[in-house]
């Protein structure tokens, strides 16, 4: 059975945090598609994987920095850190699975 990296945590712990975000703010993720002309999806995809474009749409719906909703992504000056890790943390179902827990 394996267990959730450090990493992984961190980072499901900060996509938690803007998606209550953005439900506090009265919107949805696909209001944020539609406000800013993004694919269908776009904004919820990049809670998982890194995009710019999107992180910047996300921010700017809520009225806030991409620095601030994404400590992961970005450095605290704004700048983007070099490396992004494109590996997708698991899903609810994989977590599920890993731990055991039946559905």
């Amino acid at each position: 059975m394996r267990t959730l990296s450090a990493w992984d945590k961190r980072r499901l712990k900060e996509s938690a945090r803007i998606k209550a975000l953005v439900y506090e703010a009265g919107l949805t993720f696909s209001d944020i598609d539609r406000m800013y002309g993004l694919r269908r999806g776009a904004a919820r995809d990049a809670l998982r994987e890194p995009n710019p474009r999107i992180e910047h749409a996300i921010a700017a719906a809520l009225g806030a920095r991409p620095e601030t909703l994404w400590q992961t992504r970005y450095h605290a000056n704004g700048r983007r850190r070099a490396h992004q890790d494109y590996s997708r943390p698991p899903t609810m179902a994989q977590r599920r699975k890993m731990t055991g827990a039946s559905t």
